[in-house]
């Protein structure tokens, strides 16, 4: 499972060249929508950069040595990679900690920063917490971030309980394997690969579940996925309120239209009352709707417009077996609907204007 890490200039270039590529393409987009992607694409870029770069350190891994290499041996081998002829920081305390083999136990265990940085654990259980607490907050921490791509109202906000029960059966799983690892280690023995990285493993699986679950998140949903059963009981359905506008949003939607709908009413009343007056716009306003009438009614008279309508259910035609024709009635319901949610003004009940 040895690898050799990416160089920086390597990443950092082709990070560069990605991250243009969105800037140029993000132009036309809302600004909400352009923050999330840049906090997606920022997430993703350093997630890579921890596993391709900078992966955990394994002083076997790196040397290519047994886990019961003595710790002189390991230091000797650094000591000559070394352009200055001197240990980097911390490694002369982690090489004196390796003479002991329960602490090479716990550096396979719990991996080179717990037992480089550490200067207060003396026991396991000390070393445990150290580590679960790393892990416990990084994963607190994505967790933070998942709930931010999935806020309410928002189109992703049906997968919110998903990707937050993903985390935490990772946290769990995380926990009973670094717990369990003793138990694990000691059967395999030391010539097991696995054993030799098995906290390496743990960290860069969790660093992949990081960068993997937020990239699912957004991704297009297929249609097909939900027919299939195992998975339809995984995967919410999303949920179409998530298209309506939030409630601000909706209420300055609404005071534009009203801003917009009430002159255009004060200007219909006073050119109805200006038509009026005038007898030659008096006169061609009537003749306009003597027209109107005629058309109308030579509409409302023809076979075959009575026939479709009754076939759809919106009959207008008295017949013999019902006293009022079906539209009528839907009409009357709709508007005794209306009038029961919002009553009418009492400019109009003092005009005298009969119910329907």
């Amino acid at each position: 499972m040895n690898y050799l890490p990416v160089h920086p200039n390597i990443f950092f270039s082709a990070s560069i060249c990605i991250a243009s590529t969105w800037l140029y393409r993000s132009r036309k987009i809302s600004f909400s929508k352009r923050t999330s992607q840049a906090l997606l694409l920022g997430h993703s870029f350093f997630l890579l950069y921890l596993i391709l770069v900078v992966p955990p350190r394994n002083v076997f891994s790196e040397t290519g040595s047994h886990p019961n290499t003595p710790s002189d041996t390991l230091r000797s081998i650094y000591l000559h990679r070394s352009p200055d002829g001197e240990l980097q920081p911390g490694f002369d305390r982690v090489f004196r900690k390796l003479n002991s083999f329960d602490m090479r136990l716990l550096y396979l265990q719990l991996g080179h920063d717990t037992v480089a940085d550490c200067d207060f654990c003396h026991s396991w259980e000390e070393y445990v917490s150290f580590t679960l607490v790393r892990s416990i907050f990084a994963f607190i921490l994505e967790i933070g971030l998942v709930g931010a791509f999935t806020l309410p109202n928002s189109p992703r906000a049906h997968l919110r309980s998903f990707g937050i029960g993903i985390l935490m059966v990772g946290v769990v799983a995380e926990v009973v394997a670094t717990i369990s690892a003793a138990e694990f280690i000691a059967p395999k023995g030391m010539e097991n690969p696995l054993v030799t990285r098995w906290h390496d493993t743990i960290h860069i699986s969790r660093s992949i579940l990081f960068l993997i679950l937020p990239l699912g998140l957004h991704m297009p949903r297929i249609p097909i996925i939900y027919s299939i059963p195992v998975l339809n009981n995984f995967l919410p359905y999303p949920d179409p309120r998530s298209s309506i506008p939030r409630t601000p949003e909706r209420l300055k939607t609404l005071q534009a239209t009203l801003d917009t709908l009430i002159p255009r009413l004060h200007l219909l009343s006073y050119t109805r009352a200006a038509i009026m007056r005038t007898p030659l716009a008096r006169e061609r306003a009537t003749e306009w709707w003597n027209v109107e009438r005629e058309e109308g009614k030579a509409a409302m008279e023809d076979e075959g417009l009575q026939k479709t309508a009754k076939g759809i259910g919106m009959g207008y035609v008295e017949e013999k077996d019902e006293d009022t024709p079906k539209l009528v009635q839907n009409v009357r319901a709709g508007m005794d609907t209306i009038f029961n949610s919002v009553p009418p003004s009492q400019h109009w009940l003092k005009q005298g204007v009969p119910p329907l």
